[in-house]
């Protein structure tokens, strides 16, 4: 597996511009702000993106960037803009709103930490997005890995219903995370609350079918410049197991970054594209 061995915040400096470096039997690929890697975890509230991209930013040394809590930053400030999402949240699904997620993720995406790269997760969620994303925010020679976590909707409701939220700590408490709700957070001890959009399923299943509506157009959205990775999930598979899956996927494309800087040609090889191509049906095991 490919590993990060240099990293710009590991400089001690003032500039942190520096490149973000990975190796593997060797092997090299350096990343920076003209040819960053971008992990994008796509998929509906509730599909697991949070515990994935906590979980990639620490390996791969980049930052984690979730639509999700952008959006409740906002929310819980005293700004307009906060003001104008908790008007939306009140008319419908705010994150399909494209002037306001656009500007949002924009404006979190020129931020020095994200120069070499970042996680993804929860954009886009419409086909403008993704159109916007491809064309715009993206740049030419970016490494983009989208996945797409692919869940059934009764088994998200089911995860959304049972989940529960510490403000403290910023902590989702999921159901196999086997805590006594009455208890409260089991490292801060505050009072568990739920969120403003699992309080009722009639608003879970609402959201679920908005997102169902552009699944499609965002898979198309994606694949006109990169191939997107389906991984179709169920409670039977750990997270850990789930976060060994996409490794590979990364360390493959990582792979073909550095087989493309190393051949005359700059074609993938044959086997790594055969590897690269296709679904992937998630199993436990």
């Amino acid at each position: 597996m490919w590993r990060v061995v240099k990293h710009p915040y590991d400089r001690g400096d003032d500039t942190k511009n520096g490149p973000l470096l990975f190796e593997k039997n060797g092997r090299q690929v350096e990343f920076s702000r003209k040819n960053r890697l971008i992990i994008n975890l796509i998929g509906t509230t509730g599909s697991g993106k949070s515990t994935q991209g906590a979980m990639l930013a620490r390996t791969y040394g980049i930052p984690h960037v979730s639509i999700g809590d952008l959006f409740r930053d906002a929310l819980q400030s005293s700004s307009a803009l906060g003001s104008l999402i908790k008007h939306q949240s009140k008319l419908g699904a705010v994150y399909s709103v494209n002037e306001l997620c656009l500007g949002m993720v924009a404006n979190r995406l020129i931020k020095p930490d994200c120069t070499n790269g970042f996680v993804l997760d929860g954009f886009p969620r419409t086909q403008i997005q993704g159109v916007v994303l491809t064309h715009t925010f993206l740049h030419p020679d970016d490494i983009h890995v989208p996945i797409f976590m692919d869940v059934a909707d009764s088994i998200v409701l089911n995860r959304l219903v049972n989940r529960w939220y510490c403000k403290p700590c910023n902590r989702q408490i999921r159901q196999h995370d086997k805590v006594q709700i009455e208890d409260g957070c089991p490292t801060c001890k505050s009072p568990l609350v739920k969120r403003e959009d699992d309080r009722s399923t009639d608003k879970i299943r609402e959201n679920l079918c908005i997102f169902t509506q552009h699944r499609a157009s965002i898979i198309e959205s994606m694949q006109e410049r990169d191939i997107v990775h389906i991984l179709h999930l169920d409670d039977k598979i750990s997270p850990d197991h789930i976060f060994q899956w996409i490794c590979e996927i990364i360390d493959c494309t990582l792979d073909v970054q550095h087989s493309k800087k190393h051949t005359s040609s700059g074609e993938i090889p044959r086997t790594w594209a055969v590897k690269l191509s296709g679904q992937r049906r998630a199993r436990s095991t």
